[in-house]
């Protein structure tokens, strides 16, 4: 499987569409712009174009083509990352820039939902259907804190008007509803969703050791997520309000060769957002904003009397002031305040305060340059002070198409709770990881009839003072030991053309991540375990009239299972085919959509994760209605 045969499938899909008896006109269709509007800084919006690093994009009607549940499902398919798979409704995370799943930031709606005990962010419990947009950038712990060495997973929930109602059945057990609605009152709009889960995700996997086919088993889902808010103005003042809520069972089937057949967790999640905007003078605004988050996890193993559980409450709130003092330039100062409160019956109940001051600018010296400054200071009661800084430009070579940008950061992650406190071995002296990361690329933008867009970038990534448990006397307990260095190369091109009546979107990315343990390490040099060297993603669509095929291609290179890079203890690499049809008619105001969805066309046996199997062929077949 290569390019070439997406190709070759992209023609065979036009020709048989195509009717050869029909009057198309070779006249060129208007103008198709690519220049999407990404976030950088805080609500700061620019085109991405003009923004200082790279920024992938997922917008609502890809998310709604891939067929995905989860977002680990979405961005495994539709993003240049990597995402650490351990089946259905097992752990899932990701991995940005050369640096473990712990080092990326998922926020949804500025609320950061990594664990404030695991460090990272679960992608399995994250429904892709509550979900309107995803960012995927790199941008530092300058921008929203701890965390983001890696870079950050940004999260969208925006407001839509009407009501739909949707069904997914699947082969392995899948079965979903939605429903969504949304209303305009005046100047104000409200909207909700909801969804539930009820899946089996039984399927067949090759036994490791007598090859023969097995059925992996406590791998059941049940999930109902509910999220809504409303938005609009009192006069001057811009009111927002989001609220989301989680509660989700699963089995943990375990590794293939050890499985447990009846553990199970418990997830449940609640985050709020309220934001308030009043505008002061001619170019300065001011407000409010309110995060509320709480998270818990329930592990339960009967068969070995073990339950760990684990309750965090976080409650931040932010004052901004924005200030436009000239057209060319725009300063945001912002304080912060936070208090975070985990429960666990490992190691009881810990607090943590935080206390933040931050400033960031977008400023424009000439026409053809961008600066964006910016610069955090955040207080731990636990540990003390931590800066982030970073600088980002862009450079307009070629006028609204050829840009070189640059971005550098400091970036900092505080200790885990888990680092800390764990009963015996935590160790409550631990500093923040530190890391230092430069990035640099070019972006080119053709519009037109045809419109196409290239996106190319270096990086180099360290960390210092990583915080990593190694053995010490018999037991594990974590230091500020582990050194990092990353560097790689990534690519992303689209092309979006109008021919005879027919739209196609064709968008590929491809990765190389050079990513070793650093000195001090017994193997320096060596590729990070689970870290993959080579990740390519490519993408098609085609749409014409009332019908929508999409079918993409990803694949990963191999992983080295253990520090030493033994091929004999690697897991091998991968890729995996997917299609999507879609039809859409109105019937009287009422528009029905079906879909198909194949994923693992080739039915290919693998694993992410050594012992992990993942389902082969499977398919899924959603209605949805709308009004």
């Amino acid at each position: 499987m290569n390019p070439l045969t997406v190709y070759l499938f992209a023609v065979g899909i036009l020709n048989f569409l195509s009717d050869p008896d029909q009057n198309h006109s070779d006249t060129p269709a208007d103008t198709i712009y690519l220049d999407e509007v990404a976030v950088e800084g805080v609500r700061i919006y620019e085109p991405r174009s003009i923004q200082p690093l790279q920024v992938q994009q997922i917008d609502s009607t890809t998310i709604r083509m891939s067929g995905a549940i989860s977002l680990a499902d979405l961005l495994e398919r539709h993003s240049g990352a990597h995402v650490t798979n351990y089946g259905p409704a097992g752990i899932n995370s990701i991995s940005q820039r050369g640096m473990p799943s712990r080092h990326t930031q998922v926020i949804w709606n500025g609320i950061n939902m990594n664990s404030e005990t695991l460090g990272s962010c679960d992608l399995s419990i994250i429904p892709a259907a509550m979900i309107s947009d995803v960012e995927i950038t790199s941008s530092g712990s300058a921008n929203h804190g701890s965390g983001a060495v890696g870079g950050q997973v940004r999260l969208n929930s925006n407001p839509n008007t009407g009501f739909q109602v949707a069904q997914t059945l699947g082969n392995i057990g899948q079965r979903i509803s939605t429903v969504e609605a949304g209303s305009e009152w005046g100047d104000w709009t409200f909207f909700g969703r909801g969804l539930y889960e009820n899946s089996d995700h039984e399927f067949e996997y090759e036994d490791p050791f007598s090859d023969e086919m097995l059925t992996r088993e406590n791998n059941d889902l049940e999930q109902f997520s509910l999220g809504g808010g409303v938005e609009g103005r009192l006069g001057t003042t811009e009111v927002e309000s989001q609220v989301w809520w989680l509660d989700m069972y699963r089995g943990v089937p375990g590794q293939a060769t050890a499985p447990t057949r009846q553990a199970y967790q418990e997830d449940q999640n609640l985050q709020w957002m309220t934001h308030v905007t009043q505008p002061l003078t001619d170019g300065v605004k001011t407000g409010l904003t309110s995060y509320v988050k709480w998270q818990q996890l329930d592990y339960i193993n009967p068969s070995s009397d073990i339950e760990s559980l684990t309750e965090s409450r976080e409650l931040r709130l932010r004052l901004p002031l924005n200030w436009n003092p000239a057209p060319q330039l725009d300063i945001r100062l912002a304080g912060e305040t936070a208090r975070v409160e985990v429960a666990s019956n490992n190691f009881g109940d810990k607090k943590r305060r935080v206390n933040t001051g931050q400033l960031s600018a977008t400023w424009q010296p000439s026409h053809r340059l961008r600066l964006y400054p910016e610069v955090r200071f955040d207080h731990y009661n636990d540990f003390g002070g931590a800066i982030s800084a970073s600088l980002g430009s862009n450079i307009e070579l070629l006028e609204d198409a050829l840009f070189f940008r640059t971005y550098a950061s400091r970036d900092f992650n505080a200790p885990t709770f888990n680092d800390l406190y764990w009963p015996q071995v935590g160790n409550p002296d631990l500093e923040p990881e530190t890391a230092h990361r430069l990035e640099t690329g070019f972006f080119y933008q053709v519009q037109g009839p045809v419109a196409l867009r290239f996106d190319a970038l270096v990086f180099a990534n360290r960390l210092e003072e990583g915080i990593e448990w190694r053995p010490v006397d018999g037991s594990w307990s974590p230091a500020n030991v582990q050194q990092i260095n990353a560097r790689g190369a990534e690519l992303e091109s689209t092309v979006m053309a109008y021919f005879r009546g027919f739209g196609i979107d064709w968008t590929n990315r491809y990765s190389y991540t050079r990513s070793v343990y650093g000195a001090g390490h017994n193997h320096e040099g060596n590729q990070l375990r689970f870290m993959p060297r080579h990740h390519f993603t490519t993408r098609l669509n085609v749409k014409r009239d009332s019908l929508t095929i999409s079918t993409g291609w990803f694949g990963v290179g191999r992983r080295f299972a253990s520090p030493e890079n033994e091929r004999f203890d690697s897991v091998d690499p991968y890729h995996e085919w997917d299609i999507a049809i879609a039809w859409e008619r109105d019937f009287y105001g009422v528009t029905t959509n079906f879909r198909w969805n194949i994923q693992n066309i080739l039915n290919r046996q693998h694993e992410v994760v050594p012992n992990y199997p993942l389902p082969g062929r499977h398919y899924m077949f959603t209605l949805s209605i709308s009004v």
